[in-house]
């Protein structure tokens, strides 16, 4: 019974979760301690690794995203894109998947999340905060106004 409820509890309150994609990034990365969940001076968050909030300006939409290797593209391929309802990258890696017998992964791995992001601020995605946008000058995904 303790089991069952615990299932239950949970269930139902993942169920009601909107942005499953932060509640994998806070669930995985708060259980290896790489998750900071502080707020600096500027009421923003602070991640330990490269995570951006973007927001999409005219459906107020915000999404978490990560900077880097994909873990996830290495170990789950193709689905990664499925799942963000990334529909080019999806079927270039489930194509680019077939012809190499999966071991394309190994290199969509270190490119995928740059490509993302960048198809995501050209649909018109922008840095939720200050951190964010620091970031994306950082690593090259914006330019930095003079």
């Amino acid at each position: 019974n303790l089991l069952y409820s615990h299932y239950f509890e949970t269930s139902f309150y993942y169920s009601n979760i909107v942005n499953t994609q932060r509640l994998c990034y806070t669930l995985i990365s708060s259980y290896l301690f790489l998750y900071n969940n502080e707020i600096n001076q500027k009421n923003e968050r602070v991640y330990t690794f490269m995570l951006i909030d973007l927001k999409n300006p005219s459906t107020n939409e915000v999404i978490t995203r990560k900077i880097g290797f994909s873990w996830t593209t290495l170990v789950f391929g193709y689905f990664v894109p499925l799942f963000r309802q990334d529909w080019k990258w999806f079927f270039i890696m489930l194509i680019a998947g077939f012809l190499t017998s999966g071991i394309s992964a190994i290199v969509l791995a270190f490119m995928y999340n740059k490509f993302h992001i960048n198809d995501l601020l050209v649909k018109g995605f922008l840095p939720a905060n200050g951190t964010a946008k620091q970031i994306l000058i950082n690593k090259k995904f914006l330019e930095p106004h003079r």
